[in-house]
């Protein structure tokens, strides 16, 4: 009954305490306390007036953006618990060859102050003391904390799944209201009425614009808050983990070299020759695969040499092919020019020939033409004289008529 209450006490505080550090309740106390001091501001309120106020998606947007600045808030908080839950010496004066090294270490952490006991640390110390067993060795503590290591980076990972949701919703909001900012803008031009309708649409550009800048800038300072308050907090994981490895896994080296008891021995001699056998087991396997690699390796040789010791030879045949045919296609091609050459030679031959019959030619058209210039002037002689005797004709008939 007793142990039934005080689980539920714990379960109710676990429960008071998710819901004293909401990110939604305190992102809306610090939006309405952000809002409510905006006109009590000694400069800048006409900024934060228009930047903050004068649509619902601003509101929203500085609600989101509030969301997120509290989970950053309480994170930033638990990085000083964090720090100082490093600084508690739980392995001072323990010694390391205890076979109760786990349960001493489990007592001195249930000793430390309650706002200590969830802190990554401690929890990390407590996980690792009731997971150590007498005999156990180096490697599999060294296991068991990098599998603990693994799982914290997974969870701290997964805390910041609402910050990352706001990070991304807000540039979206702004986008939205670039968007209804734009429809408002279109929705209220007026050809007709120009200047009735020029203030609405810029009012419609000034809330597409305003809400666009305000969620830009939101979201960029959000994402570098987030990022220096993971960087905090991987450091100190960094930390823990080390701690870990120093404080516990190095204090298994003691304890590894005896066991405590013949059951142990036992059965590190049973896995020793265990690995003996496997060792050798796997040195044949090598050596018979060595060799099957060495006979497949020769038999590659060997085929690559006779194929190419083929392909050398088919290359030669059908090269000793091909240049046989080129040398008599150039044969019968040389033939052919010296016969076109013979024809050629002919040609130009018969070319001089006319060519000098065709001076003779021209000789005799000179002397044909110098005839027939003759002959003309001949003609035109006879046309002379037959004009004459038909003139003295006349004269000598009209002087015989003046007679009668």
């Amino acid at each position: 009954m007793p142990d039934s209450q005080n689980t539920y006490s714990h379960e109710s505080s676990s429960t008071l305490t998710a819901i004293s550090q909401s990110p939604i309740l305190w992102g809306g106390a610090f939006t309405i306390g952000f809002y409510l001091a905006i006109p009590y501001l000694p400069r800048f309120q006409d900024l934060a007036q228009r930047y903050f106020c004068s649509h619902p998606l601003e509101y929203a947007t500085t609600y989101l953006f509030f969301v997120g600045m509290a989970v950053l808030f309480f994170k930033a908080i638990a990085v000083g618990t964090e720090k100082a839950a490093l600084r508690f010496e739980i392995f001072e004066n323990i010694d390391q060859t205890d076979r109760n090294f786990g349960a001493e270490l489990k007592h001195r952490i249930q000793s430390l102050p309650a706002q200590f006991q969830n802190s990554w640390f401690i929890t990390r110390m407590r996980d690792v003391a009731n997971y150590l067993r007498p005999g156990q060795s180096q490697e599999t503590v060294e296991e068991h904390l990098r599998y603990l290591a693994d799982r914290a980076a997974d969870k701290l990972h997964e805390s910041y799944a609402l910050v990352r949701t706001v990070t991304w919703a807000v540039p979206i909001l702004g986008f939205l209201g670039t968007v209804i900012g734009i429809t408002m803008a279109i929705a209220h031009i007026s050809l007709t009425e120009l200047q009735n309708s020029l203030s609405e649409v810029v009012g419609g550009l000034s809330v597409s614009f305003d809400t666009t800048a305000l969620a830009l800038t939101l979201s960029l300072v959000l994402v570098f808050a987030s990022f220096l308050v993971e960087r905090l907090e991987q450091q100190i994981l960094s930390e823990v983990e080390d701690l870990g490895i120093e404080e516990v896994a190095y204090r298994m080296n003691s304890r590894e070299a005896e066991p405590t008891s013949p059951l142990i021995k036992a059965e590190q001699q049973a896995a020793d020759e265990l690995l003996s056998q496997t060792r050798k087991m796997v040195d044949a396997q090598m050596r018979l695969w060595s060799e099957a690699l060495d006979r497949t390796r020769q038999t590659w040789v060997e085929s690559l040499h006779s194929q190419e010791s083929q392909l050398q030879q088919a290359i030669t045949k059908s090269l000793e092919q091909t240049l046989n045919s080129w040398q008599s296609e150039l044969r019968t091609g040389t033939n052919q020019l010296s016969e076109q050459q013979g024809e050629l030679q002919k040609q130009t031959e018969l070319l001089v020939q006319l060519l000098n019959r065709e001076e003779s030619l021209a000789s005799v058209s000179n002397r044909l033409n110098e005839n027939l210039a003759a002959i003309t002037a001949s003609n035109k002689l006879e046309e002379v004289l037959h004009n004459l005797n038909a003139a003295v004709h006349l004269l000598t008939s009209k002087s015989l008529n003046r007679v009668a």
